[in-house]
Order: C-alpha cells, then sequence, then structure tokens
C-alpha cells in the first residue's frame, strides 16, 4: 500500500513497516503504540491518517505519530479481528471484522451481522467503498456480497457463478470490474451481476489460490 507521499507500507506478522525509498521504519508493540503486531490490512483516510487492521488488537488509526486503538473494550467495533478496512467517498471507514461488518464515520459505530442483516455469515474477508453508497465484501465461506445503502446481495457457488465462496482480496479497477482473489477458485472478475473466472484450465495463471489483489495505474 502506498501513502499519497509515495511511501510504502507493509502489514506484516511482527509490525507495521515503512519504506520511503531509503530507510525502513517499523512499528511493533515494543516501540510504539500499534497494538498488535499481526498487521492484516492499511487503508488511508481523506485527511492522510492510517488505518491499520490487526488480529487480536482491533482497529488502529496512525496519524504519522500517535496510534490511536479502537478495541471492543472503548468502542463499538465488534471484534479485536479486524480483516480489512476501507474508507469511502464521505470518509466513512467500513470494518471487516470475524463477526459481522462495521461503519464508523469518527462519530458513531455502526454494525451489521447475521442477526440483524441479510449478510450471509459474520467471519468477512475484505472489503472495498465504490461509492459512498456502494460498497463490495468479500466473505469468509459465504460468498461476494453487493451493499448498497443498507441492503445486502449474495453471489456465491449456487447463484452467481462463483468457483469458490471465500473471497480474501477485492479490489476496482479503472472501467470498474470487480477483481476477486479467492483460495481456491481463481482470480474472479465481477462485473453487473455476472462473474468470469480465471483459473488453470482457461489461463496461464500459476496457481488458483489468491489471498490478495491491488490495481497499478
Amino acid at each position: 500500500m502506498c501513502s499519497s507521499d509515495l511511501r510504502k507500507w507493509f502489514g506484516t506478522d511482527y509490525g507495521m513497516a515503512i519504506y520511503n525509498d531509503t530507510t525502513w521504519t517499523v512499528y511493533t508493540t515494543v516501540n510504539s503504540g500499534i497494538s498488535d503486531n499481526s498487521i492484516k490490512c492499511i487503508s488511508f483516510d481523506l485527511s492522510g491518517n492510517a488505518w491499520i487492521c490487526t488480529q487480536l488488537g482491533g482497529l488502529n488509526k496512525f496519524d504519522g505519530t500517535t496510534f490511536t486503538v479502537y478495541n471492543t473494550a472503548n468502542s463499538g467495533i465488534a471484534s479485536n479481528y479486524v480483516r480489512g478496512v476501507s474508507i469511502d467517498s464521505n470518509d466513512v471507514k467500513w470494518v471487516c471484522t470475524d463477526n459481522g461488518l462495521n461503519s464508523f464515520d469518527n462519530t458513531t459505530w455502526t454494525h451489521w451481522d447475521i442477526s440483524n442483516s441479510s449478510l450471509p455469515i459474520n467471519s468477512l474477508g475484505c472489503i472495498v467503498s465504490e461509492t459512498g453508497q456502494q460498497r463490495y465484501i468479500g466473505t469468509v465461506n459465504g460468498g461476494f456480497v453487493d451493499m448498497l445503502d443498507t441492503a445486502f446481495v449474495t453471489y456465491n457457488i449456487v447463484n452467481g457463478g462463483f468457483p469458490d465462496n471465500s473471497v480474501l482480496g477485492v479490489v476496482i479497477d479503472q472501467v470498474g470490474y470487480k477483481w476477486c482473489a479467492t483460495p481456491a477458485g481463481g482470480l474472479i472478475r465481477f462485473y453487473g451481476n455476472t462473474a468470469y473466472a480465471f483459473n488453470l484450465s482457461n489461463s496461464t495463471i500459476p496457481s488458483e489460490s489468491f489471498d490478495a489483489i491491488d490495481v497499478d495505474s
């Protein structure tokens, strides 16, 4: 992940690393206020703050100097296991956990799960915002979810042509295609309500196991 100043940010199992093309800076629980060393995802808000997902320490905001931690003890976040975060055009944070979806508008936390919405499963793997109203969610064994405002539509092996019900990474390209990384079904291109899979039988990809994806300029 690159910040607006073109520094490269890396999440590892041993802390968060930043590279400015000359020097590496590593933040861990020993030398900083970051809440966990296992980093799952990093996104940037409209002010340039980094929002950092951790495996056991909740969600961290980093302004370049100070870490602010949001966890189940001090906020409305649904779980301390945070797999993904996306910031939309309204600067709302959309947070994927193993206990459903949170939104955070810098004041109020809102929670969706299988008990109060049509989410197919609580275990969420990734999320990307297309607009302030629409976002796409990858789940762990629950399919691929299109969320428009507060309505959820799920695409999966049964109804959507997806070869895998787990999506661990999702990104939107300049055309509007949604590209999904799956752990067992290859690379999925989704548009409208149609999924097309790139796999070993129809392409030259070396594996059908993907856990992340990004789009360059």
